[in-house]
């Protein structure tokens, strides 16, 4: 009798341990292969539990598929839980981890580059390549009447939201709520450094200020040279003179490969075109650097009203302040570029 119920116990014991590995094992051995090549989970707005399912597959992330399948169902991981975004999987992370980072919706965030001298296509298409949202819809959002009147913007400068910077959003934002942040982020920009007082100071508005930098950002890379550009436009604006910048007329006609502007392209009939309409244009003609935004609101103080690239010396520019000084320099460039065969 002893014997017998020393043998059911222990069938006990074993069974008890037998069942105590086996759910240890569901919980805390590797769900996940131990080298993954594609370490990103993007879980799109809508995925149900089958869609997880078959995107862990489709990355060749999942090892123990039934594993996986057994706890999400016992920790209520299911259609009604399943949370979109851009997940970081860990080679070999444990069943248990990989159901709570999916049901805790704790994703990683993307980082998006905003460079200087893009268009707005340009920005919404390199955002494309790193969010749930398509180009189509954002660029629609963005030049939506109800969009601009929320952030008291027009079409003409819908570009002034985008500051150059690195910023880090969710991958599942909405087209709307990326572009919001865009505003938001350039709200902050100018509150910083001073810069809304100094708009003030040059008889500027921010809107104005980023105009004007963006043309300033399409004459020269040159650093040194920015803040003696911008003195120019700000010396023509107070005398009246048209700002006769070349790179609105490039914008004006969207022939950005243009390198060589002529007498013709002067003629071109746009608004964006300052050698035939008075003061700044519409809008920005380019995504605005944070450097050419500030040698606005910082610009030299001079006397020129004119200036002209300089021959062979790239960002370079020889400056003047009367009209048969430029037309000097204008003709030493003219040549060079008859020299190189420039047209």
């Amino acid at each position: 009798m002893k014997k017998k119920i020393f043998w059911i116990l222990a069938g006990i014991c074993f069974a008890g341990a037998g069942m105590g590995y086996y759910y240890y094992d569901q919980l805390f051995s590797p769900v996940l292969f131990k080298e993954l090549k594609q370490k990103e989970l993007k879980l799109k707005t809508g995925s149900t539990f089958e869609d997880v399912l078959y995107q862990l597959k489709q990355n060749n992330q999942l090892a123990r598929e039934n594993g996986f399948k057994w706890l999400s169902q016992k920790m209520g991981y299911n259609d009604k839980s399943v949370k979109p975004g851009r997940y970081i999987l860990t080679p070999g992370m444990s069943n248990i981890e990989l159901v709570r980072l999916l049901r805790s919706g704790n994703q990683t965030p993307v980082k998006i580059v905003i460079y200087e001298g893009r268009t707005p296509d340009d920005i919404i298409r390199k955002a494309d390549d790193h969010l749930e949202t398509d180009m189509a819809t954002l660029l629609d959002t963005l030049y939506s009447e109800s969009f601009l009147a929320s952030i008291q913007h027009t079409r003409d400068n819908a570009m002034n939201i985008f500051i150059p910077n690195t910023y880090e959003v969710y991958w599942n934002i909405s087209a709307r709520n990326f572009l919001i942040k865009m505003k938001q982020e350039a709200d902050k920009f100018w509150t910083k450094n001073n810069r809304i007082y100094k708009a003030k100071l040059k008889g500027l508005s921010t809107d104005e200020v980023y105009t004007m930098a963006s043309i300033v950002e399409k004459e020269t890379n040159n650093k040194a040279e920015k803040p003696i550009i911008a003195g120019v436009y700000l010396n023509r604006l107070k005398k009246g003179m048209r700002l006769q910048a070349d790179p609105t007329v490039v914008f004006a006609k969207k022939a950005f490969s243009i390198q060589r502007v002529k007498l013709a392209d002067l003629e071109f009939n746009s608004p964006y075109n300052t050698y035939l309409n008075d003061g700044l244009p519409p809008g920005p003609i380019s995504i605005a650097s944070i450097e050419s935004i500030d040698a606005v609101l910082d610009a030299a103080d001079h006397d020129y009203v004119y200036f002209c690239a300089k021959p062979g010396a790239v960002g370079q520019h020889n400056f003047a302040a009367t009209l048969a000084a430029h037309n000097a320099n204008a003709r030493k460039f003219h040549d060079w570029m008859n020299e190189q065969k420039i047209k």
